[in-house]
């Protein structure tokens, strides 16, 4: 293990005799030691030297595969299946020193995956499985071959083949890997239950075997519970992950769910701790969406404290932030984040409770009509938040006694997006905004205008929390004169 001599030793031993019979092997020998030492250029460098200047040696097939490898790992997979082909083309010649066939179409079969060619990866493993049965490193290949079918998008394909790793090679050191990637292959098919079973199974291994995906298994079975909207299951899972690995990789991400999960359920003053913690290094946050996420359930934390000037703080310095482009985002992508119209409600809702409403009334109509101008760019209709945006615009302005352009904002809700043929998540904002308008006819003498938005309240909308004052309301106002 001490490199460093030993690649000294093998110069010295080329000084003596440069072209002597170990030349070529003390070349090969040496870019070893620099491997070893995370030198990759200076073991190319000893490759390099070792086929151009010993062709005829014993040790070409074994540099070039050496080489091969350490290209590829560069980032250079076209010089590595470069390589791999020489020695391929050596094993076709009959020559002795190509005798490393397997291992070249293994390296080809890396090479055409890393330069995004996952079918061609996928032919030339199945080949090699098929003519070198009983190749030593079969587990890898079997690996590498799972993990190339999963990139073509055969989930299906790629969990058998690892499951057949599992199988043949029950003490590989890749089974944790294996178990891995088919939790994130269910994942991304949304099958959360089976990506927590993966994910199980990874944790169940003993320490020694799972090593550091421990921490990314943990982490990404707490997410199962929170895609299934699971938060109590999900903050314990979260909290878990943060109390096993306080300093890992994921670390921050897990603080940040965690404080979300405790927000969902309503334990304000713990997520609050946990959130600050994460946005006190929002550098470890690895996405602006999740760094949006912390802030914005951050300050809905403050709110729900009324601590009002504090959740303003929150937002104004992270959209301050994106805008920007600070911590490393492109400001443009940042503004196109999901989080940041979220960040904006959450700074208009606390401006308003600030008592500062012309200035929340601007952001809320801004909200809306960019939200409404993303539907039509995009295709998918406006957002549920522009929606939502337009009826606290109708609310400021009915706080602000502007109660005919309150009406106007009301019925742009109820009306003006889809009617009903609307999207489910629309009405219950719909069914508030035919509440809010009645009441504002109310407030402005014209009962009969407000009892029919009552009856449709009542009749279009019969499961909102609304119904029931809107009932009583009935019960109060007069009949229309006939």
């Amino acid at each position: 293990g001490k490199w460093a001599d030993a690649a000294a030793a093998f110069r010295e031993a080329r000084r003596i005799a440069p072209d002597g019979p170990r030349a070529a092997a003390s070349l090969l020998a040496e870019g070893w030691c620099h491997e070893a030492e995370h030198d990759l250029a200076g073991a190319a460098a000893c490759w390099t030297e070792a086929i151009e200047r010993h062709p005829e040696s014993a040790s070409i097939a074994p540099a070039l595969l050496a080489r091969g490898d350490i290209r590829q790992r560069m980032g250079d997979p076209a010089a590595g299946l470069a390589d791999a082909e020489r020695v391929i083309g050596l094993a076709t010649a009959g020559d002795v020193r190509g005798a490393s066939e397997a291992d070249a179409r293994f390296l080809a079969g890396i090479c055409h995956a890393a330069a995004g060619r996952p079918a061609v990866a996928i032919e030339t493993f199945d080949a090699l499985l098929a003519k070198h049965p009983e190749f030593p490193a079969t587990d890898r290949v079997l690996f590498e071959l799972g993990m190339a079918q999963s990139t073509t998008g055969d989930g299906v394909d790629a969990e058998a083949t690892f499951a057949d790793l599992r199988r043949r090679f029950p003490r590989s050191p890749r089974i944790a890997d294996t178990w891995l990637e088919t939790g994130e292959i269910r994942f991304g098919a949304a099958d959360w239950a089976g990506a927590a079973a993966a994910y199980d199974e990874l944790l169940a291994l003993p320490t020694s075997d799972a090593g550091a995906l421990v921490e990314l298994a943990r982490h990404k079975r707490a997410w199962t519970f929170a895609m299934r909207q699971e938060y109590a299951a999900a903050a314990e899972a979260f909290r878990e992950q943060v109390a096993e690995h306080p300093q890992g990789e994921c670390a921050a991400d897990g603080r940040v769910m965690l404080g979300d999960a405790l927000c969902r359920l309503g334990h304000y003053d713990e997520a609050t701790t946990v959130l600050a913690a994460a946005l006190a290094a929002p550098t470890g946050i690895s996405s602006s969406e999740l760094s949006g996420l912390a802030t914005v359930r951050a300050a809905e934390c403050e709110a729900k404290q009324e601590r009002w000037q504090q959740s303003l703080a929150l937002v104004d310095g992270w959209l301050e932030a994106v805008a920007g482009g600070r911590n490393g985002e492109d400001p443009v992508s940042g503004a196109a984040s999901g989080t940041v119209p979220q960040a904006r409600f959450a700074r208009a809702w606390a401006l308003q409770n600030l008592g500062r409403l012309d200035e929340a009334l601007e952001e809320y109509r801004a909200l809306a009509d960019d939200g409404l101008a993303a539907g039509e760019s995009t295709g998918h209709g406006p957002t549920e938040l522009a929606a939502r945006s337009r009826l606290m615009e109708g609310e400021v302005l009915f706080e602000q006694e502007r109660h005919k352009d309150a009406i106007a904002s009301f019925f742009k809700v109820a009306y003006g997006f889809g009617d009903r043929q609307a999207p489910a998540p629309f009405h219950a904002w719909q069914a508030q905004a035919t509440f809010e308008a009645a009441r504002c006819f109310e407030v402005i003498g014209k009962p009969d205008q407000a009892r029919g938005l009552y009856a449709e309240l009542v009749d279009r909308y019969p499961q909102s929390p609304h119904v029931a004052a809107a009932r009583k309301r009935l019960d109060a106002l007069p009949n229309a004169k006939k």
